[in-house]
């Protein structure tokens, strides 16, 4: 499956690299630059984790407004230390603890989240090094800010699109094929 090129593509993360990832698999997918904008945690401003999650409801808020209107939200915040499944409750939890309330994302939602195990240099190593030697405990960081990862990009969108298949996948990309797979669903059924 294939994302749609019609819709508008919201990217809310962490940092200027994972930005740069996701953007370069929506452009291996098809979409245009002109239907990507990004939300980026201000560099040297605290927990990019905490302004993700923060901005989350807010989006959130904004891409139900429109009815869901050709709109998609694709939220990326690395798991750290955390579980995957402690990463995505902080996300429930913060529309939980919102005043009014806001109801969190369904699966009939135009909503991604993607939460990289440790963080999104893992990803990236994982297919720079075609899923060989690379786990989800090990901290890998890439030296340079500027290191381009557009292969990278491309082998995570093969593998999204089920054209290339890993034997010893990473539990954070099975979680985020099911997310896009998820997502690819709710496009076609609008």
């Amino acid at each position: 499956m294939k994302l749609s090129a019609g819709y508008q593509y919201t990217i809310l993360c962490e940092d200027e690299k994972t930005k740069a990832f996701i953007r370069n698999i929506l452009v291996s997918q098809g979409i245009n630059l002109h239907r990507i904008s990004t939300e980026v945690a201000p560099s040297g401003a605290g927990s990019g984790e905490a302004y993700v999650r923060n901005k989350y409801k807010n989006n959130l808020r904004a891409i139900r407004r429109f009815n869901y209107n050709a709109r998609t939200l694709i939220v990326c915040t690395d798991a750290d230390v955390h579980s995957l499944k402690e990463r995505k409750e902080s996300f429930s939890n913060e529309c939980k603890n919102e005043e009014p309330k806001i109801k969190d994302r369904t699966k009939k939602e135009p909503v991604i989240i993607w939460i990289p195990k440790r963080n999104i240099e893992t990803w990236i190593e994982f297919f720079k090094n075609d899923g060989v030697g690379v786990d989800e405990e090990t901290q890998y960081k890439i030296n340079s800010k500027n290191v381009s990862c557009k292969a990278e990009a491309q082998k995570m969108s093969d593998f999204l699109q089920g054209k290339r298949h890993y034997q010893d996948c990473l539990s954070s990309l099975e979680d985020a094929y099911i997310e896009y797979e998820n997502l690819c669903k709710v496009q076609m059924s609008k």
